[in-house]
């Protein structure tokens, strides 16, 4: 089936005509009823001027010809018009906004079935080179109506009376410049772009291919200069190598149905099955380990992984003359006594996280810890008072990081708890909500290669105090993404820092003790003496 428009009209009206002439009734069959004046074309410069259309009739049962046989024979220049122009043929098939040129002939014919073949000529009235013919087979022409019909490249034409044919053109678009954006030797991924024009103004669809042990993210599409379209992809890779990506353009219309689809679908519906896109295949190297190298800019290094640059400031820290010691705290029924929580609500009831009223074997009950009196410390099993009361206290976690991953931190406070990396806020518990201390709580925590500071305060209001926190991991970068995630961890066995790790310790800040920086800057107690520390980090150039 070819893909036409057909319209029946009433033959007993005038009708407006883009181009050629009516035969007046009587002329005789097979007659050129149409001078040809060629133009050429003027949207993409092709040698199409004009078309020559033929209509055959034939049997409307077996599609064989006519006996005695009967031909009619026109030529049309191209229109000093474009299609759609905004009338009843937008979307039908070609989009709104789209410019096709076109020429248009009426034949007045005998009732029956007519063949239609519609050739592309240049201004000597040769076929073209550049362009394909079109047909349509078996056209109706009923009596007293008029049949139009439109044809990609195209022939028009149609029931009886006359048969109108509608010829447009349609160019591929064309690919006419494409760019990397840091070049095409990377380390790990590369941005492509490729600018297009359409001579039409038609709507454009990209079909990127990566190469196998590639992947594609973050497509994109925005207007170009002078009416063409740039559309840029992400290419990243599993392993060092040399990579060839493809890219395929195509121009695109509306089907019968009113559906998007490239002009090569309609072209081949219509029976002239010819390509209407542009290809570019482009290569991308991806280097090894030891030939990527991370470059900063003055004044930052490169992190131990090389993946981004780091600076590292430090000034003094201003001491205070109150010190509270780390003990631990006493243990008490209600702490991690509904198991562990998750960020997306899953709850966790075991021995390991807690999961009884009573249960002094819980997460905060083993690893919670308090402030107690220097002076009255026997071991490591003295046990912290209630006080400070309705103050912060904490102690900051110089953790080096050798290579970037996800980490697990689990808190719990009575009652309130503050969680920070590198001078920013990341868990904030303001109010003395028994669910604080009740579950033991798990969230993923992202650290990059290099030096990262945690800084961990805890609040009493009053009688029973303790807090605690754990750090687990690492685990690989992007794997905690849910609560299913998380709980597949093995948190138990990869326990990299815990509360329990500093009991005997100072605390080492808080609001009237320990150890004070301006603000952005935390309190560093990886040498010997604590000194306030900004940590920067900005990517490799």
């Amino acid at each position: 089936m070819h893909h036409l428009l057909q319209r029946a009209l009433p033959v007993l009206v005038s009708l407006p005509l883009l181009g050629g002439c009516l035969g007046a009734p009587g002329a005789a069959p097979g007659a050129d009823q149409a001078g040809l004046l060629l133009t050429s074309d003027i949207l993409a410069g092709t040698d199409v001027a004009g078309f020559v259309y033929t209509v055959t009739q034939v049997d409307c049962d077996t599609g064989e010809p006519v006996v005695p046989p009967f031909t009619a024979t026109a030529s049309e220049d191209l229109a000093d018009a474009v299609l759609p122009g905004g009338g009843g043929l937008t979307n039908a098939p070609y989009d709104g906004g789209s410019q096709h040129l076109f020429a248009d002939h009426f034949f007045w014919l005998p009732e029956g079935c007519y063949d239609v073949e519609v050739v592309p000529v240049d201004a000597d009235g040769n076929p073209s080179e550049d362009c394909y013919p079109s047909h349509a087979d078996g056209v109706p022409v009923v009596d007293g109506q008029v049949t139009e019909i439109l044809l990609i490249n195209q022939c028009k034409g149609e029931p009886f009376g006359g048969l109108d044919v509608i010829a447009t053109l349609n160019h591929p678009p064309t690919i006419v410049d494409l760019w990397y954006d840091e070049g095409k030797f990377t380390c790990d991924e590369v941005t492509v772009c490729i600018e297009v024009d359409d001579p039409d103004f038609d709507p454009l669809l990209i079909r990127w291919k990566p190469p196998q042990g590639g992947t594609m993210t973050g497509l994109t599409e925005e207007p170009g200069p002078n009416g063409t379209t740039i559309f840029c992809a992400t290419f990243s890779f599993e392993k060092p190598g040399d990579y060839e990506v493809s890219a395929v353009v195509y121009d695109m219309a509306w089907d019968a149905a009113g559906n998007p689809v490239p002009i090569e679908t309609l072209l081949a519906q219509q029976g002239d099955a010819y390509p209407s896109n542009d290809t570019i295949t482009f290569p991308v190297h991806v280097l090894d380990d030891e030939a990527c190298m991370c470059t900063c800019p003055e004044g930052f290094e490169p992190t131990p992984a090389g993946d981004e640059c780091i600076r590292i400031t430090n000034a003094p820290a201003q001491a205070s003359q109150t010190i509270y010691q780390v003990c631990k705290a006493e243990t008490n029924p209600n702490y991690s006594r509904d198991g562990a929580q998750y960020p997306g609500g899953t709850i966790v009831e075991n021995s390991f996280w807690g999961e009884s009223y009573n249960d002094l074997d819980s997460r905060l009950n083993t690893v919670g810890v308090w402030a107690c009196d220097p002076t009255q410390i026997n071991t490591y099993e003295t046990y912290a008072t209630t006080t400070p009361t309705q103050e912060w206290i904490g102690f900051s976690v110089c953790l080096e990081i050798e290579e970037a991953g996800d980490y697990i931190v689990g808190l719990g406070a009575d009652n309130r708890m503050r969680f920070s990396l590198n001078g920013t806020l990341l868990e904030d518990w303001n109010t003395n909500a028994t669910t604080n201390f009740t579950y033991w709580w798990n969230k993923p925590l992202p650290l990059n290669s290099g030096l990262n500071i945690v800084t961990l305060e805890g609040w009493n209001q009053s009688q029973a105090a303790s807090f605690g926190a754990e750090i687990a991991g690492p685990f690989p970068t992007g794997s905690l993404v849910d609560d299913a995630s998380m709980i597949a961890a093995d948190y138990e066995n990869n326990i990299l820092w815990s509360t329990l790790d500093v009991i005997l310790e100072p605390f080492t800040i808080g609001e009237t003790s320990g150890y004070t920086c301006e603000e952005g800057w935390v309190v560093n107690t990886c040498a010997d003496t604590p000194v306030c520390t900004l940590i920067e980090r900005v990517p490799c150039e």
